[in-house]
């Protein structure tokens, strides 16, 4: 051909190519030879997974190959497009800065696109992997000339696989020792961290694990360390060994429509604000390969507490397994009538393992009954509901820190709660214990240690529901009382029970008092009284008949046993926010002082 001839032709040639319809006379040395492919890997994927188209362009030509683009299409077994069912994401690029239509390749130059590429859940329907095949449509500008081509299809088998929803359940303070009273070691409270995990998928999760880091805390202003011991670890409402990291021996493969639910008891060192739970959950498929989920969201809710949701045993609810107890950050929390205060971690959603989400009614009227003592273990308290349906009860423990609360029923049915571990770090029952410092007048220093008992119960109907209370003794409480708490408002009396044994009977006994605290206290004798010296101290001391102390100073009984009262006039402690502690000494005839009693504490509240 004469060099007029090849000018008239090349447009042709480059069109040709590019199509793939080369026939053998045109010569490889063209300056249109321009090639383009796709490459599958892998071809066998489960939903959810991704695989890697790579288109390759190399125009070894010496023309400008403008304006670049690639689209995929996905084709089902009778040759319809089905892109719906797939994922594709923006292309990793080498050689070209886009390919979509805005961009060149230059001439002896090569450029690929990594495409990622999901499988919906939507592409397998059933338990069967179902086959698809992946073509490209290239188009470009040759020498002027717009030039589209079809690539040839890859095959893509896609098998089931597992879709994984995620909630933690992560509360939002932990209570624990107070750090502006470094000299009054408060202690820490249980609390615990909850996950469900489900699949949603039509193909199994094969040898999950989680991976965590625990907790995370806010950092402390002061600096200090935070960390979170772990007590427990629960799967499925049963204890199993384990720390944050769980592997497939403990948690094995999740089916599809499975539940695995997780709860790690916890107790924390100091008073802390959660932020979150660090967590990802690894997981195979069946044809292998691994895949990392996370929670959406963490802390949408915090975690109250954990139980088992029974309207009685083998109700509706009663599936055994562990159900979660969550505030939902939306509603205010009630005021506590006494503090004035919002309430803490108040729930008001029970969420049930069977996915039902059930509304609480708080309840903070319960009247107590007199405080349990030595001679009778017992106490209740009374409330009124105004419906049917499941409630939150609140009430300040009867027992304060003297005796331990071990057993609740509800009289109208005689129920009793199983598994009932009141307060213990593997608490999973509808009842629980708190002991919480408080701080009444806001200048960030606890003002006393609040103690309240939590029920949460199916009320059958409207009326008035009353609860026995059983308690046991707690270690070295020689000294109790019936409140631990007044107001200055209203004023009232504390009433104390001294008990020093028969060993001490008919002896002098004497009832000090400090605004100090109890650390380290204060040597006497042989032994050591939990009080610090202070102006309270010396005039509890100096002059046990003050107005406001009755029976403090005097002789104890057959038993060695013996009464005295603390009254708190109305207004004697403006604004309140003041603690005070009291405790008594044996004063033997003939020896040394060896008996100290415990100290009980007087909260003065506004």
């Amino acid at each position: 051909m004469n060099n007029r001839t090849n000018r008239t032709l090349a447009p042709l040639f480059a069109t040709l190519l590019a199509l793939g319809c080369v026939a053998a006379w045109i010569p490889t040395a063209s300056a249109s030879d321009v090639e383009a492919k796709i490459a599958l890997d892998p071809a066998n994927v489960t939903t959810g997974d991704t695989a890697q188209f790579r288109f390759t362009l190399d125009n070894n030509s010496t023309d400008l190959v403008e304006d670049v683009s690639v689209v995929l299409d996905f084709l089902d077994a009778s040759g319809g497009s089905v892109s719906t069912l797939f994922s594709v994401g923006n292309p990793a690029l080498s050689g070209i800065t886009a390919v979509d239509g805005s961009a060149n390749l230059p001439p002896g130059s090569t450029a690929t696109a990594d495409f990622p590429v999901v499988a919906l859940p939507a592409a397998t329907a059933g338990p069967d992997s179902v086959r698809y095949r992946v073509t490209g449509v290239l188009s470009a500008r040759i020498e002027g000339a717009l030039v589209t081509r079809t690539l040839p299809a890859q095959g893509l088998e896609v098998f089931p696989g597992a879709t994984l929803e995620i909630e933690a359940y992560v509360p939002t303070r932990v209570h624990g020792d107070w750090a502006g009273t470094p000299a009054f070691p408060e202690d820490s409270e249980p609390f615990s961290i909850g996950l469900v995990i489900r699949n949603t998928g039509a193909g199994p999760a094969k040898a999950l694990s989680i991976l965590s880091g625990g907790p995370k805390f806010v950092p402390d202003p002061a600096g200090l360390s935070l960390l979170a011991e772990i007590t427990g670890v629960e799967l499925n409402n049963t204890p199993i060994e384990g720390g944050f990291n769980l592997g497939p021996s403990q948690l094995g493969d999740l089916a599809p429509g499975g539940e695995l639910r997780l709860l790690w008891s916890l107790a924390g060192n100091r008073e802390a604000e959660l932020s979150g739970f660090d967590l990802a959950v690894v997981h195979g498929s069946s044809i292998g390969g691994v895949a990392v989920a996370k929670p959406s969201a963490q802390s949408e809710e915090a975690l109250v507490h954990a139980m088992l949701a029974v309207e009685n045993p083998g109700g509706p609810l009663d599936d055994g397994v562990i159900d979660f107890l969550v505030d939902e950050p939306l509603i205010s929390a009630p005021i506590d009538p006494v503090t004035g205060f919002e309430f803490e971690s108040f729930p008001s959603i029970l969420r049930t393992s069977g996915g039902v989400s059930l509304p609480l009614t708080g309840l903070v009227n319960g009247v107590t009954g007199p405080a349990p003592s030595k001679a009778n273990l017992n106490s209740s308290a009374s409330i009124s509901s105004a419906s049917a349906g499941w409630h939150y009860i609140r009430f300040d423990d009867p027992g304060g820190h003297t005796f331990g609360l071990v057993q609740v029923s509800r009289t109208t049915t005689a129920f009793h709660y199983t598994g009932l571990q009141v307060g213990g770090s593997g608490d999973v029952s509808a009842v629980w214990t708190t002991a919480r410092p408080t701080d009444a007048t806001g200048d960030g220093v606890p003002d006393f240690t609040r103690r309240e008992v939590h029920i949460v119960d199916f009320l059958p109907g409207a009326g008035n529901y009353k609860y026995n209370l059983v308690y046991q003794e707690t270690a070295a409480n020689a000294l109790s009382a019936d409140v631990e708490f007044l107001s200055d408002a209203t004023g009232g009396t504390q009433h104390l029970t001294l008990d020093a044994g028969v060993a001490h009977a008919g002896e002098i006994y004497l009832v000090l008092g400090s605004f100090s605290g109890t650390v380290p206290g204060t040597p006497v004798g042989n032994t050591v009284l939990p009080l610090n010296v202070d102006a309270w101290f010396l005039s509890t001391l100096t002059n046990p008949t003050l107005q406001a102390l009755f029976g403090t100073f005097g002789l104890l009984d057959a038993s060695g046993r013996g009464t005295a009262m603390l009254i708190l006039p109305p207004g004697l402690v403006p604004g309140g926010g003041v603690t005070a502690h009291h405790a008594f000494v044996v004063v033997p005839t003939m020896t040394p002082i060896d008996f100290a009693s415990n100290a009980v504490p007087l909260f003065v509240l506004p």
